[in-house]
Parts: structure tokens; sequence; C-alpha cells
């Protein structure tokens, strides 16, 4: 079975992944048990993000990668269609317009120049082309058709001409819907903003509000006294009855005052910028992959309000 670079390349990622997740988990678990729990919690939080961020930045590069060759991909197609026109054999045309400059593309299209002038059939260079390719189904599909209409005896001229005139197509209809889509893209990002405003007004409310020290009111023997009909008391421990969320809020450095509330926002916003972000790519590039960028940017604005407003 052939595998190209970038599968290899995305093998060691992975396992990169695996053992950067797995040293943070084992000491998460002896620094709980021997340290402090918000020792663990922080080192379980960080062995997350140890399993995650990697493979992730390399899906994003990947995506990118692939896009850029996919904008230079019909220029190659016309190119190579017109050199065989003129009459070339197919390794020849395919030589001749690997000396041409298309970007991201042209590593790729120089490796198969370098196969064909060592006399390597045509059609296995295509089929190992398509495979280094493989990140971007156009192009796959494309190299795929090309090699089969070789095989078959077709004009092989004309499919890359047919091929050229459609990918232009398809580029131009999913540009288009990128213009439109950006609408919705900004609608999601003033949504998440409104969303941070709201959590910040509830935060500067329920503080003062839970932090009611009634005690020079009251004595010893009284542990609340009615005012209007309202019994006002000592502020509730909400760490005492969900501690989990203050160990949480100190292991990420909350200040005391206020943390159960801070850090029960801080969860609901984080989870709202992951889902934002890789609904805005959807939306915008129709790829979740896409959305990791506005994801990150989601998450900056994120702790940047938490410095700010809490």
């Amino acid at each position: 079975m052939d595998f190209s670079s970038e599968e290899k390349k995305r093998g060691i990622v992975i396992r990169i992944s695996v053992i950067a997740f797995a040293i943070f988990f084992v000491l998460a678990i002896l620094l709980g048990h021997f340290i402090s729990s918000q020792a663990g919690l922080l080192l379980f939080v960080m062995a997350i993000l140890a399993g995650s961020i990697p493979i992730s930045v390399f899906e994003y590069l990947k995506y990118t990668k692939f896009r850029k060759m996919e904008e230079h991909f019909p220029t190659f197609l016309e190119d190579f269609s017109e050199a065989k026109k003129s009459g070339m054999m197919f390794p020849q045309a395919f030589l001749s317009i690997s000396k041409t400059e298309y970007g991201s593309l042209s590593n790729e299209i120089r490796i198969s120049a370098a196969q064909l002038s060592w006399y390597v059939p045509f059609p296995k260079v295509m089929k190992q082309l398509s495979i280094r390719v493989g990140g971007s189904r156009l192009m796959k599909q494309a190299f795929t058709i090309i090699n089969e209409a070789y095989t078959s005896g077709g004009d092989v001229a004309e499919t890359m001409s047919s091929l050229a005139t459609n990918v232009n197509k398809i580029k131009q209809i999913e540009d288009e819907r990128r213009s439109i889509m950006s609408e919705q893209v900004f609608v999601t990002y003033f949504i998440y903003i409104l969303f941070i405003g709201i959590l910040a007004g509830l935060y500067a409310v329920l503080i003062p509000m839970t932090s009611i020290n009634t005690a020079g009111n009251m004595t010893a023997d009284s542990p609340s006294m009615p005012v209007g009909g309202i019994s006002i008391g000592q502020p509730t421990n909400y760490c005492g009855e969900m501690p989990t969320m203050c160990n949480i809020g100190e292991a990420i450095g909350f200040s005391e005052k206020g943390i159960y509330f801070k850090t029960l926002f801080f969860l609901m916003s984080t989870v709202q910028a992951i889902c934002s972000g890789v609904i805005a790519g959807q939306i915008e590039e129709g790829n979740l992959i896409a959305g990791l960028k506005h994801v990150g940017i989601l998450l900056f604005v994120d702790v940047l309000s938490f410095l700010i407003f809490f």
C-alpha cells in the first residue's frame, strides 16, 4: 500500500500527541494524589492540550497547504493541455510544464517530473501524484481521471481542458459562497461578543449579591435576620457545594473572590468559543478544520475579556 509523506507525518504527530498526553496524564495522577488536587487538575488540562493541539495544528496547516495548491491547479491543467495539444508525448509535455512556477503545487510537479526523467511509467507517476495530493479531493479526483483517460486511450488533452474549466467554475462558486457566508461568520462573532458581554454583566451583578456580609447585623446566636420579609444570612459557600468548580478556578489562577462564578462563566465562554469557531469554519469554508483559526481568535477574545472585565 502506498502512503504519502503527509500520512507519514500525520502518524508521527499522532504518536507525539499520544506520548505527550500520557506523560502529562500520569503526572496529573501522581501530583493530584501526593501534592494537591489543584496541581493534578492543572496537569490534566495540560494533558488534554498536549494531546489535541499538535494534531489540530498539523491538520490546519495541511488544509491551508492544499488550499493554496488548488489555487494554481486550473492553470497547471490548462498548461498541460496546451503542451499536449502542441504534439508532445505525455512525459515530454509534463516535463516541459514542470519548469513553470505553480506555487505550492510546484514541488509535487517537479517530483513527478524527476520520476518521468528516470523513465517511470506515466500511469504510475500519475497514481503516485494523486496519492501525494490526496489531501485535496478535487486534485486527487482530477489526476485519477487523467490517468484513466490515458490508460483507456481517450483524448486526454481535451479531458484536461474540460477539467480545468470545471475546476475554475468550482473555485468561482466556492469564492462566491465564501463571500456570501462571510456575513454569517460576522454574525457568529457578534453573537459571541454579545454572550461575553452578558456574562460580564451577570458577574458584575451576582458577585455583590453573593458577597453580602450581615455579620454586623447579627449575633453569634442569630445566623440570619429578617429584613422586609426576606431572611438575609451568611453568603452561600458555593465552593463547599461544588468544590470541583473552585478547584478548576484555582488551577487556572483565578482569585478567591467570586471564583465559583468566574470559573463557571469562563468554562461556558470557552465551550462557546470552540463551538462557534468550528461552526464559523464550516459555514465559511465548508470544512471543520478551517474553523481552527476562528477558534483561536475567539479563545484569544475569551481570555482577554476575562483579564479585563472579570
